[in-house]
């Protein structure tokens, strides 16, 4: 994999003396970044409550098409974006049907909430 500095000239000129090597949350914003949430912003102002119409039926929509396009995935559907690992999870196991193996693509990050969530899961019922 090659480094791509040249997303994150912002951040990187903003402390150029900065090694950083935080993950997570705490990692650097890409250039695009900043339009990105100008554009949320102005899309905020101008739609007010229509804003999650534009979010949930134009841009979640497009993600979902460019992951799956880059991972080779046979359909968009097939993705599956969440805040935060609980929630990824929950939606996931509630749109399965019947028991069968999971597939489950995520980040260094986010494995050891998985690694928790999945071991609570499996775990008996305590009592109260």
């Amino acid at each position: 994999m090659t480094a791509r500095k040249d997303l994150f000239s912002r951040a990187l000129s903003a402390a150029p003396n900065r090694l950083h090597m935080a993950a997570h949350s705490h990692h650097l914003w890409p250039d695009v970044t900043l339009a990105a949430q100008v554009e949320a912003w102005e899309d905020a102002a101008v739609l007010a409550d229509h804003k999650w119409d534009k979010a949930l039926g134009q841009v979640y929509p497009a993600a979902q098409g460019l992951v799956a396009r880059e991972l080779n995935l046979p359909s968009p559907d097939s993705v599956v974006f969440a805040p935060n690992t609980h929630l990824l999870l929950a939606t996931l196991v509630s749109a399965i049907d019947r028991p069968r193996p999971l597939r489950v693509l995520s980040t260094n990050g986010e494995f050891h909430s998985f690694r928790r969530q999945a071991q609570r899961w499996e775990s008996p019922a305590r009592s109260p």
